[in-house]
């Protein structure tokens, strides 16, 4: 017979939980460590190049990086890029 099976069932629910408690404790005091260590605006910064795939640093350091991969290491414009249009160029309107 398993031991586990042997323990009674009280026994087994108050050490799982004693151990949850544990575990929780532990975890808040590890965030804690944690807290003070990073700004808000440092902090969003980090998610902000980690889900775009671009890269923290300066421009210099930005610019080194994007020419080793051939392509943008920093966030773009949201907008798209102006046409260029030549005023001479640009018919009427259809009304």
């Amino acid at each position: 017979m398993r031991l586990a099976a042997r323990i009674p069932w009280s026994h087994r629910t108050r050490c799982t939980k004693a151990w949850q408690t544990l575990i929780r404790l532990v975890l808040l005091a590890y965030r804690r460590l944690f807290e003070d260590m990073l700004s808000a605006e440092l902090l969003q910064r980090f998610r902000e190049c980690t889900n775009g795939g671009f890269v923290l640093g300066s421009a210099k350091f930005e610019r080194q990086i994007a020419a080793m991969l051939g392509r943008r290491t920093w966030k773009g414009a949201p907008e798209r890029p102006l046409k260029e249009i030549d005023a001479d160029e640009q018919g009427e309107l259809a009304l």
